[in-house]
């Protein structure tokens, strides 16, 4: 603004109170607020009042935007995925900035402030499993730089394993060994089960990140999803690393298979399959049991008198079956019918006399 007047007197007015004077210096002239310009921090309209020496009086205004601070944004994860949704742990790495200024522009740092990225619109996304923390400034349009904000930590976890190990607990593991994941009882089921029963508190153990949540489910097509109105059995969660979980099934082959959910919120891949097969119905009594013809040394083949110190005696079962033998009340040993449910056993424990021989027959798987 030009003051023709040279040794005019100027009067600054803001809404009709005098806020400053100043001395023309020529055809221009200079301002300073009372109290500095930061103490009207904010969108004014000046009126400039130039008198001169015989009192005419001359007025002008003009809008004026005094702006000398720019206040620090803020950030927050746009979705913390985790346990909480205050746990700082997330599968989501977009960080959202607040506070931002119209027309400023603003950048972030990751490494505590020795360099920065410019940043567009009102977001910003990490990548990379792990710790991470942001720091945001902004420059506005005055081209005041703010300070940096608070820092924002927290972990970014994107990824699941799947869950591995997958067993059935050796004390629920009823078949020939304590490995082969055959049951026929369960600690729920009764001593006698009848057909169709159902094996309950079968432990299934694993392994799995500490904290997970673990579901398991029986993948009844064995596809390796759990598909076709397939569902969970039942869910756990893992501690220092393991983990285990009581399950009911029918009698039958089924295939276990296991997911976790970590801590950052993220599904893993189903594991490999458990077989567990289920028997609950007692097998078929073996038949045909008899001293066998060249251990019958009596007066014929039939009348089940022998000189042999170790006769054989032979059958018919369920092949695959265990036959288990005893002697006059005793257990003495056992055998196993092959594929077409033939089976021999040697008995050398036998003394001069007459003894009963009795057998029966187990799934055992």
């Amino acid at each position: 603004m030009h003051a023709r007047l040279r040794s005019a007197l100027l009067a600054v007015t803001l809404l009709a109170a005098q806020v400053a004077t100043a001395e023309p210096l020529g055809p221009h002239f200079t301002l300073t607020p009372f109290g500095g310009f930061t103490k009207y921090d904010a969108n004014f309209t000046y009126q400039v009042r130039v008198v001169d020496a015989a009192g005419n009086a001359n007025s002008a205004s003009r809008a004026v935007m005094i702006d000398t601070v720019a206040a620090a944004p803020s950030l927050a994860l746009a979705n913390d995925s985790g346990s909480s949704s205050a746990d700082g742990v997330t599968n989501d790495g977009t960080v959202e900035v607040s506070g931002l200024e119209a027309g400023a522009s603003w950048e972030y740092s990751t490494d505590g402030g020795a360099s920065w990225t410019a940043g567009t619109g009102s977001s910003f996304t990490l990548t990379g499993d792990g710790a991470k923390a942001a720091i945001v400034r902004q420059t506005d349009v005055a081209a005041n730089q703010s300070a940096a904000s608070s820092t924002l930590s927290f972990t970014l976890d994107t990824t699941a394993a799947a869950p591995t190990g997958l067993d059935l607990e050796a004390a629920d593991d009823s078949g020939p060994s304590n490995t082969d994941n055959y049951t026929h009882s369960g600690r729920g089921l009764a001593n006698n089960p009848a057909p169709g029963d159902i094996a309950t508190f079968l432990t299934i153990s694993g392994e799995a990140e500490t904290g997970v949540t673990v579901s398991l489910f029986d993948d009844a097509d064995n596809s390796g999803a759990m598909d076709n109105d397939e569902t969970v059995i039942t869910t756990t969660t893992a501690v220092g690393g393991a983990f285990s979980a009581d399950i009911s099934l029918s009698e039958g082959t089924h295939f276990i298979r296991a997911f976790q959910v970590d801590v950052g919120g993220n599904p893993s891949p189903n594991s490999g399959a458990l077989l567990v097969t289920v028997e609950t119905a007692a097998p078929a009594a073996p038949t045909g049991l008899d001293l066998a013809d060249a251990d019958d040394t009596g007066t014929s083949n039939t009348d089940n008198v022998t000189s042999a110190a170790a006769p054989f005696f032979a059958g018919t079962a369920d092949a695959g079956d265990t036959v288990l033998l005893f002697a006059d009340g005793a257990p003495i040993g056992s055998t196993t019918a092959d594929g077409t449910g033939h089976y021999r056993y040697a008995i050398s424990t036998l003394t001069a006399g007459t003894h009963q021989i009795t057998w029966y027959s187990c799934s055992c798987r």
